[in-house]
């Protein structure tokens, strides 16, 4: 989920150079249809969304899918508080800050949708 066209754009173009097939949801409300229609591998989400706060979602759907919410690599250009911070790790989000270049988009999406990232512990 991206609010910022421009940066959606840029999002969906280099994850499907990088070889990744894209579905974009502006909201919450729309990312919440997509997961409900069909298989996701990974998400990135925005922290600041119109309507639900992109972590407050998150937290959504580490309570109901916790093995997406490991493959979640949230793009912002908002500094987190600690406690934000606390909540991404505790979901297993990885974070990229805004701006970034398009290589570590890729870096970063690759290492959260690894089969070793995340890995379900005994807990879980």
């Amino acid at each position: 989920m991206e609010d910022e066209p421009q940066v959606a754009d840029l999002i969906e173009d280099t994850l499907t150079t990088a070889g990744h097939e894209c579905v974009r949801a502006r909201d919450s409300n729309e990312a919440d249809r997509v997961l409900s229609s069909q298989p996701v591998d990974g998400i990135t989400l925005d922290v600041r969304m119109p309507g639900r706060d992109g972590l407050d979602w998150l937290g959504a759907l580490f309570a109901a899918r916790p093995e997406l919410a490991r493959r979640t690599l949230v793009v912002t250009g908002t500094s987190l508080s600690p406690e934000d911070c606390s909540h991404l790790a505790r979901c297993g989000a990885s974070m990229l800050a805004k701006p970034f270049r398009v290589e570590e988009l890729v870096e970063t999406m690759r290492k959260q949708l690894s089969p070793t990232h995340g890995s379900a512990s005994p807990r879980d």
